[in-house]
């Protein structure tokens, strides 16, 4: 994801918002294994910007997991918010157990799942962030 044909670009608007939500706990999850999770993580310049980071998630029972912890922890269902393009991995595991999703996806989604937020672009994501920042999700 760091170099062509799949490399991602920094998209400096959705890290600043990002950093600027007033969350108790940011948690950077992908399956990208760990031995390369930590080189990503560097090439976007997002080291500081959470407070934990999972490579190697084994979604979507790792997703479950995590969040089931998060629940151990004391953070309420309504708390815990999960952004993902996919569907399965990302947002089904914490939809069950009551937390909050947001797909990112261009793309139409078949099945039954509701997502309580839907965004097409990156951009789109950012500015849902920044929205959400100032009005407390």
């Amino acid at each position: 994801m760091i170099d062509d044909p799949f490399k991602i670009r920094r998209h400096t608007p959705l890290f600043e918002s990002i950093a600027a939500l007033g969350t108790k706990k940011k948690i950077f999850m992908t399956n990208t294994p760990g031995d390369t999770g930590p080189a990503f993580v560097t090439y976007l310049n997002i080291g500081s910007m959470f407070d934990d980071y999972v490579f190697d998630a084994k979604k979507p029972l790792g997703m479950e997991t995590i969040v089931k912890g998060l629940l151990k922890e004391g953070f309420a269902p309504n708390e815990i918010l999960s952004i993902g393009d996919n569907p399965y991995n990302d947002l089904a595991p914490v939809r069950k157990l009551g937390g909050r999703t947001c797909l990112i996806s261009p793309y139409t989604h078949f099945g039954k799942h509701e997502w309580d937020y839907t965004v097409k672009t990156v951009e789109e994501l950012a500015d849902f962030l920044h929205q959400s920042s100032v009005i407390k999700l």
